[in-house]
């Protein structure tokens, strides 16, 4: 079992790389000597800072979540007893009964991790896991127990305390002072990471950081300082001197990371610091000849309504100008949906059960449409077509080779808020529903029998039941 696993999010093993060059050749060349690291999460970066050259006792952590704490305190050799947490009553039994902190701390983050397994969708997978790390309690304890007295023999003289970030990076340090800030990129985050109810709280009173609120305010300051700041920022460098930018690297299409130097101006050719930049170049778009729906478009009874087969490419492009930011989705049939000619809809299809003749459904995993001013309910039209027989029909004559399967019901997923998504009422059927712990959201399975009709009556019925709002 991996520390890492109870604190969310870890610096990519490329950026750790750059970071031990970059920090071993700014102390080299420019004389740092003491390295200020708050945020330090589960002191990845403390550990380059180490390996980068710099005395322990010259390194200064802190850190605000009960998890980082009890390491920092370990590695400092501050009493853990001071942290003032408190546990539930059964977990602060089997704590008193230990003798030594490291064993202590095993028997808190082993009770972390057992409630955010807890918290987690219970698929069988995930049962069998919890199972597992409940029956073989002792031999996880023990393995958390051997992994702490590693890390705290490396770590051992670092310097530790609960500070707030802001006022780590405020301070005025002198120049021969680096300061590496790794901000939270997400709001809330250690909110929603640590939450362990009453079986374990903890709480030093410090607001969590908004990186988008609070970000440029204080690197803006930082700049001002005699000290040095590097910075990971997250997604973009909008805003920020491009000329401090020392690493830079794309990741996916929606992910990007970068970390800054405040002093890069001050590097001459001669202390031959390179940057690092890594960002791919523009993917060629697909897409196809015809124009989106335009947004005032109006909906009529004459209106026809197609469907094409399409790549993956060319979907995927569609589905993220209709709705951003989803991350990657994998179908295995896509399909865009035409209303006169122009894209109205993309959608992406499983196929792989139907084929392995272990289901009848067609599942559909993302379906999303362009936004009409005229037709605020316009993805209930969408829904109305794939759910007919005139479109099972479509989907099984696209397929050219191994079509022993047949369809005989429709199956989709939907995330909601609320128990029920109120544009598929009187349309799909709700077959499972339950709410994640983690986001609070309900993940709802809908299914139905393919009904009897083809586009032209899913028109009529969507305009009757607008004219009837």
């Amino acid at each position: 079992m991996q520390l890492d696993t109870i604190f969310y999010g870890n610096t990519p093993t490329d950026q750790r790389k750059y970071l031990l060059y970059l920090l071993k050749a700014l102390r080299e060349k420019k004389g740092y000597k003491k390295i200020i690291i708050p945020c330090v999460g589960q002191f990845t970066m403390a550990k380059v800072a180490i390996q980068a050259g710099f005395e322990k006792q010259n390194i200064y952590t802190s850190e605000i979540s009960l998890f980082s704490c009890l390491l920092g305190y370990l590695y400092s050799g501050k009493n853990i007893e001071d942290l003032n947490f408190t546990l539930s009553e059964s977990i602060k039994q089997e704590y008193d009964e230990q003798k030594d902190d490291v064993s202590k701390i095993a028997v808190i983050f082993y009770y972390m991790k057992l409630k955010q397994i807890e918290k987690m969708n219970k698929n069988f997978y995930m049962n069998e896991y919890y199972k597992n790390f409940v029956y073989k309690k002792g031999d996880y304890i023990q393995a958390i127990k051997k992994e702490l007295s590693a890390y705290k023999e490396f770590y051992n003289g670092i310097n530790f305390s609960i500070s707030d970030l802001r006022d780590e990076i405020t301070r005025d340090y002198d120049p021969e002072t680096l300061v590496l800030v790794n901000p939270p990129a997400f709001a809330n985050g250690y909110t929603k990471m640590f939450d362990f109810g009453d079986d374990i709280s903890f709480t030093v009173g410090v607001e969590e950081f908004n990186l988008k609120k609070e970000y440029y305010n204080l690197f803006a300051q930082s700049k001002e300082k005699e000290a040095g700041y590097i910075w990971y920022k997250y997604q973009n460098v909008d805003g920020l001197p491009s000329e401090d930018v020392m690493f830079g690297k794309e990741y996916t299409k929606i992910r990007y990371d970068y970390w800054l130097y405040t002093k890069a101006s001050e590097i001459t050719e001669e202390d031959d610091i390179k940057k690092e930049l890594k960002l791919k170049s523009p993917a060629t778009v697909s897409k196809v000849k015809e124009p989106i729906i335009p947004l005032d478009y109006e909906i009529t009874e004459k209106s026809k309504v197609t469907f094409r087969v399409v790549n993956e490419k060319v979907a995927l492009y569609y589905r993220d100008l209709f709705a951003h930011r989803l991350g990657n989705t994998k179908a295995e049939l896509y399909v865009l949906m035409f209303i006169d000619g122009y894209v109205f809809g993309t959608m992406g299809f499983h196929l792989a059960e139907a084929r392995r003749l272990a289901s009848d459904d067609l599942f559909e995993v993302f379906g999303f449409n362009a936004p009409l001013k005229n037709h605020q309910k316009a993805n209930r039209f969408l829904m109305m077509c794939i759910t007919t027989e005139e479109f099972r029909d479509f989907i099984y004559n696209s397929q050219k080779t191994n079509r022993f399967f047949e369809f005989k019901g429709f199956k989709t997923t939907f995330l909601s808020k609320y128990r029920k998504v109120k544009l598929n009422n009187g349309l799909l059927n709700i077959r499972d529903r339950e709410k994640e712990p983690l986001t609070g959201m309900y993940k709802i399975v809908y299914i139905c029998d393919f009904y009897k009709r083809s586009y032209k009556d899913c028109l009529k019925l969507y305009l009757d039941e607008e004219k009837s709002v």
